[in-house]
């Protein structure tokens, strides 16, 4: 693994020193300004969330992604695969998403919201704090977040709030947001809004999208809170509603690391390949898109596709039934330079709907939900054939047959390679099924409920991190969140 030293920008202190009194004013500098432009915080916020190449690999890709078994390490030196902590990824992975990505947009909204002719902007930041904080709550359950990022105000040692409270707030805060979004104001984010590039419109889709996978993550602890925030968003129907209307970060194929595609960085380190229950769940289904997503094994006729199993250590790489070239690597699309990152997709909002129908929170056709959602992955993949995609759909282990299992398996090979939220789903429905590792790690060979918080966090924040151990249980890779229930 190939290491860039992180620069970890400390902007909450730079920020927290306001001009006062006429002698200030004097002093400042215009060529120099103290205060950043919401212009600039927000765009790094947005290119930055959906992480660098080296954060993405620390925090997601050598965690999530396989612990819900995307992807399978082939690196000795690796042992998340193992389910085996790594502190120093863990604190790396905590210690920039809180000071740059959660201090810019909190300072965004800082700077934003006290002017009324700036209200899209703070909305927009809204919106964006939302999908940042539910994938840190998700990682690691409870976490500062109502204290986040407000260095400006003295607060260096952040409560932690509870996920309860955090899903409840992030609920209210992305309908407040999205009905705040007045086309009618001029100023808003538009060169800067790396996603939607200032369409309003697109913004309330994406918002109201993602309300609706955080009220569907509730199903089994809080459904009475749910199920009205769904039907109400069913009845509306105002979701991301096409591949067009995706939510996604462009990259670009040359240039600067930060602004690539994290996996074709990560391919050319050749630590990866594609694993043996992503594959096998692929063949099984003589899914068209296992050619998209592996690579042919190389040097081998017939064309073979083959996936590595999770959780191999040290000695047993070594083996020569476990070499790495008899495994399949990812396929030229999924690591391509200039690929975009999915934020959040029409194909999984068709499959929440599809989870909603067949729960009985909504109206509809689940089966049509269902079917959309897997013709929107295949185009996306540029696979365009209809005979292709209707054939697939009418096979027997693949047609809708009113079960969670069909939508959260399809879910899965959709959303690829987002092993975040895979991750996230598999640990509320238990979907699709998972391979026993070959070793015992730090969980006894049970896939990790959580992350583990930074021991920095227990040294410096002493008092908020033990009060959320206590509330939310030990500080172990088995400690549920409260939204995952058995």
């Amino acid at each position: 693994m190939k290491k860039l030293i992180y620069s970890v920008f400390f902007t909450t202190l730079m920020l927290g020193f306001q001009s006062c009194g006429k002698f200030d004013d004097m002093n400042v500098d215009p060529v120099n300004p103290t205060e950043v432009s919401p212009d600039l915080l927000f765009s790094g916020a947005l290119r930055n969330g959906t992480l660098n190449w080296d954060i993405y690999q620390i925090g997601q890709n050598l965690h999530a992604d396989q612990f819900v078994q995307y992807f399978a390490n082939v690196n000795p030196g690796f042992q998340t695969d193992q389910y085996v902590s790594n502190p120093g990824w863990i604190a790396t992975f905590w210690n920039t998403y809180y000071s740059s990505y959660i201090v810019n947009i909190q300072n965004v909204i800082r700077l934003t919201e006290a002017d009324p002719s700036q209200s899209n902007k703070t909305n927009m930041a809204r919106i964006w704090r939302v999908w940042l904080f539910q994938r840190a709550t998700d990682y690691w359950g409870d976490i500062p977040y109502s204290e986040a990022g407000r260095g400006f105000d003295g607060l260096r040692t952040p409560k932690y709030d509870t996920q309860e409270f955090i899903y409840n707030d992030m609920l209210k805060e992305l309908k407040e947001a999205s009905q705040a979004l007045d086309n009618t104001k001029p100023i808003r984010f538009t060169a800067n809004d790396l996603i939607y590039n200032g369409d309003l419109n697109k913004w309330r889709r994406f918002a109201n999208s993602l309300r609706l996978r955080i009220a569907m993550r509730l199903t089994k602890v809080a459904p009475q809170t749910a199920r009205p925030i769904v039907e109400e968003l069913m009845t509306e129907n105002n979701f991301i509603a096409d591949n067009a209307g995706n939510a996604q970060m462009n990259t670009q194929p040359t240039g600067q690391f930060i602004n690539r595609y994290p996996l074709a960085i990560l391919f050319n380190f050749d630590e990866l390949r594609v694993s043996k229950t992503m594959v096998d769940l692929l063949k099984a289904k003589n899914d068209p898109r296992l050619a998209v997503y592996a690579s042919p094994v190389e040097g081998v006729t017939p064309t073979t596709y083959e996936g590595l199993i999770n959780g191999l250590n040290a000695q047993q790489l070594g083996q020569p039934a476990n070499a790495k070239n008899l495994y399949s690597k990812m396929g030229n699309l999924i690591r391509a330079e200039g690929t975009p990152i999915d934020i959040l997709t029409f194909s999984e909002v068709c499959f929440l709907k599809a989870e909603a129908v067949q729960r009985g929170w909504a109206s509809g056709n689940a089966q049509d939900f269902y079917n959309a959602g897997i013709t929107a992955s295949f185009i996306k993949r540029n696979i365009n054939n209809t005979t292709t995609i209707n054939n697939y759909l009418t096979q027997a282990n693949v047609i809708y047959d009113n079960s969670l299992q069909r939508i959260i398996e399809q879910k899965y090979l959709a959303i690829f390679p987002d092993g975040m939220e895979a991750w996230a789903e598999w640990r509320r429905t238990g979907f699709p099924q998972l391979l026993a590792i070959p070793n015992q790690g730090e969980t006894s060979g049970s896939v990790p409920r959580r992350v583990i918080y930074p021991q920095t966090e227990a040294n410096l924040n002493s008092e908020s991190y033990n009060s959320a151990i206590e509330r939310q249980g030990p500080n172990t890779m088995t400690t549920r969140i409260w939204w995952d229930r058995p």
